[in-house]
């Protein structure tokens, strides 16, 4: 995971770039229990990231995973409800269109025929976000890293905050959310995004005070990511991309060479980089730690990567390696997910025979593990939704697909 940052024809509220693949989720932020069931028509359980099973076979519905200690299931009118992570699950608050998971104790969700609001794990109402400075909110985007960004229905742009507090006010027609920062494109460009004239505009980085601490024109680069609290570009030269990573405030801390076909990720003054088609580690001060060799490369912490190896156009090979490129434990599997999007300590793996297992930080395979036919990994919807704006237009492009793992 995951995309490079790609701008849209029309105003939309754009999720938070700074995903898994780009920075560690906080603490609060990982995942404490998996939906998992063992017969492929048979009912839903959870289990917790070590192994140890919550409830079996309780819900027909897969649930979300667990933020919180709370999830959502749909139920059979084909609304959300939300119920605690116990070994017998009490159902608490109402029923949703859309919900997101909860961060912080705080979640967004969208009721019939009302305005998006955020609820805590009680399931009380914290604010009604049906308004914000006189503005009418039709969508909202997930929390990460403490905000949330809304879209109103003149799609302009801004974010709150766990409270609902505006952090951003709606004056943007273009908004991306990092750690601590926000990419902005203000709304006087409105008529060029929306006409997909991007190069006419100008973008600013805001701090969570809506000071403008940068300003970077777009006629002047290919591509510009925000990623974490810092801002990636790329510029054509001599008919090659050049690609340079700057701080928050707009000063460059690199600059690279014709080495460099593309960044992906970065870790504090590491990052991946592509060459030949195939993934690398570099610095900062431009040297290599990990030649590019593999087919996928992506941080899992600080010091650790996943490395992903195209055997064949039908088998691939996950492996767990630090920034020497040495391998963590012996074994290799066909996908590793990020150690960091659960407890730190274990996390979910697919094997070469299609079945899940949940190892630890040497790469084993956890013991007295349940059958695992299909493992949740949906945590809830990206973008909550009210249908009580009927003359509200809803882009779906901006809707990203759970992830399911199933065995084939």
């Amino acid at each position: 995971m995951k995309p490079l940052f790609q701008f849209g024809l029309a105003c939309i509220v754009l999720i938070l770039l700074a995903l898994s693949s780009c920075s560690a989720p906080a603490e609060e932020e990982q995942v404490h229990y998996l939906p998992f069931r063992e017969t492929a028509d048979g009912k839903w359980g959870m289990m917790a990231t070590d192994g140890k099973v919550l409830f079996s076979a309780k819900f027909a519905n897969a649930p979300t995973v667990v933020y919180d200690d709370r999830f959502f299931v749909y139920n059979d009118k084909g609304l959300l409800e939300m119920y605690t992570a116990e070994a017998e699950p009490r159902k608490i608050g109402g029923e949703y269109l859309t919900a997101g998971h909860f961060h912080k104790g705080r979640a967004l969700v969208a009721e019939p025929g009302q305005a998006v609001k955020i609820i805590d794990t009680d399931g009380n109402t914290v604010r009604l976000l049906d308004k914000i400075q006189n503005k009418i909110i039709s969508k909202v985007s997930t929390f990460e890293h403490g905000y949330a960004l809304f879209q109103t229905v003149d799609y302009l742009c801004g974010a709150v905050d766990l409270d609902g507090n505006s952090v951003i006010s709606p004056n943007y027609a273009m908004l991306v959310a990092g750690n601590g920062i926000f990419l902005a494109v203000p709304s006087q460009y409105s008529q060029a995004v929306e006409q997909g004239d991007l190069k006419t505009v100008t973008f600013c980085v805001l701090d969570t005070d809506e000071k403008v601490l940068a300003q970077i024109p777009a006629r002047n680069y290919n591509d510009i990511q925000l990623l974490g609290d810092k801002i990636l570009l790329s510029e054509e030269v001599n008919h090659r991309l050049l690609w340079s990573v700057l701080d928050k405030t707009g000063q460059r801390l690199f600059k690279g060479d014709d080495r460099i076909e593309r960044i992906g990720e970065l870790r504090g003054e590491n990052f991946t980089f592509l060459s030949n088609e195939l993934w690398g580690v570099m610095n900062f001060k431009g040297e290599i730690l990990i030649r590019p060799q593999y087919n996928e490369l992506r941080f899992d912490g600080d010091q650790q990567l996943i490395a992903t190896v195209d055997k064949d156009a039908d088998y691939t090979q996950d492996q767990l390696i630090d920034l020497r490129n040495q391998p963590l434990g012996t074994a290799n599997y066909a996908v590793i997910y990020p150690f960091s999007d659960f407890d730190g300590e274990h996390t979910l793996v697919q094997q070469h025979d299609n079945t899940f297992a949940l190892i630890d930080r040497k790469g084993q395979v956890l013991n007295n593990l349940p059958n695992m036919v299909e493992v949740e990994m949906n945590s809830g919807d990206d973008n909550i939704e009210s249908n009580a704006i009927a003359f509200c237009h809803v882009d779906r492009r901006i809707r990203h697909p759970h992830r399911r793992c199933r065995r084939t």
